[in-house]
């Protein structure tokens, strides 16, 4: 058996964007790489539970503030989806920014200045 390997072949495609593979095989293989390392025992549990954990209906419970931070290219977790999270928190905002999944990785200046400045914000607006 393979293990992952099929699976992480293709992933890179859901997590980063064209432009970001064509420039930056070197992460995309280390990326690659650690999912095609994971215990397949493992990431079929966590598919299991988030196909089974439909929560959005908790989301007015949460009392944090939240930033939403989404990729317009993310196949995986839409920029719709992100604003629909937006929606259902209620101290929450979303950013968009122009990468995949992963956009952490693909932009880490973007998302950390956006995850800091956030912070430094304080906890509720008021």
């Amino acid at each position: 058996m393979d293990g992952m390997t099929p699976l992480a072949a293709g992933a890179a495609e859901r997590w980063f964007t064209q432009a970001y593979r064509r420039s930056h095989a070197e992460e995309i293989a280390r990326f690659t790489k650690i999912l095609a390392t994971c215990p397949p025992e493992g990431y079929i549990a966590s598919c299991a539970a988030l196909c089974d954990a439909d929560l959005f209906q908790e989301l007015p419970t949460i009392a944090a503030s939240a930033l939403v931070i989404a990729g317009s290219y993310d196949p995986v977790i839409t920029p719709t989806e992100g604003r629909a999270l937006e929606q259902g928190i209620p101290d929450a905002r979303c950013l968009e920014l122009p990468a995949a999944h992963l956009s952490a990785a693909e932009l880490p200046e973007e998302f950390s200045n956006a995850v800091r400045s956030f912070l430094q914000e304080g906890h509720r607006h008021g």
